[in-house]
């Protein structure tokens, strides 16, 4: 069996697994077989270079407390650097930005990357559109900065993934888009940032995505013709041309069978 690590978009939908030991990553392409189990285990954590397996073994959760603590993604996420302490120097020479990304015609997020991940970072959450807005040397500013628009503004620090699924319907691109100017110009009004700073080139993600058709959700079997993803769930046409998807955010930790 195949125990599910992760499922994001790197160049195209990729899926992270560990099966007898072995981490391995493959694109999803093709036609696609999946059969997922109830059964789940965590998935250990990530260090800089590579997955290592739960040191207690524990089942029937996603993530145990002690690998959370230990994820690589904490560095990211929160900028804590304290479990990893070697890739702050390094991280001190990158460029941080923070961005807004809007979901459907009502919902824009703010969130932060570094520089050479923002359409990668854009494109594995699902956004519809994205502006990157600000540039940081390193994180010691970007993430005060971050929380500042957080706690002046009505904007989402995360966006859950049955909220997106909603989304799917919506006609979002011009909503979506004079909503991010909308939500710039009051980030300008504010004084809180240098308006020469404050970047404006809206990037529309909609033609990225497959076509929404109505889809159904599946919830044990992926079987068919893959079309893309949006975000974390995973289109596919069945024998019968039937456009479906299944959320692969919501197997991470169990297995494919």
């Amino acid at each position: 069996m195949k125990h599910i690590l992760n499922f994001y978009f790197s160049g195209g939908p990729l899926l992270t697994f560990r099966e007898q030991e072995e981490v391995t990553e493959e694109h999803i392409k093709g036609n696609i077989h999946f059969r997922f189990s109830d059964m789940r285990a965590c998935t250990g954590y990530r260090t800089e270079e590579t997955y290592l397996p739960c040191p207690n073994n524990c089942i029937n959760c996603r993530q145990c407390p002690s690998c959370s603590y230990r994820d690589v993604s904490r560095v990211y996420t929160v900028g804590d650097f304290s479990q990893h302490p070697k890739m702050y120097e390094k991280l001190k020479q990158e460029t941080y930005c923070i961005y807004l990304a809007a979901f459907g015609a009502d919902i824009i997020k703010a969130g932060l990357t570094r520089k050479e991940r923002l359409p990668d970072r854009w494109l594995e959450q699902g956004a519809d559109m994205a502006v990157s807005i600000l540039e940081f040397d390193g994180p010691d500013k970007a993430y005060p900065a971050e929380r500042l628009l957080h706690d002046h503004f009505d904007f989402r620090n995360a966006v859950q993934t049955r909220t997106k699924i909603k989304k799917l319907a919506e006609d979002a691109p011009k909503d979506a888009k004079n909503n991010l100017e909308e939500a710039i110009s009051q980030i300008k009004s504010s004084g809180f940032f240098s308006n020469a700073s404050l970047g404006a080139h809206i990037a529309d993600l909609s033609p990225r995505y497959p076509k929404w058709d109505n889809p159904s959700e599946e919830f044990e079997l992926a079987e068919g013709e893959m079309e893309g993803c949006k975000g974390q769930l995973l289109f596919f046409r069945d024998a019968d041309g039937r456009q479906k998807f299944v959320n692969m955010r919501s197997k991470i930790s169990s297995f494919i069978i």
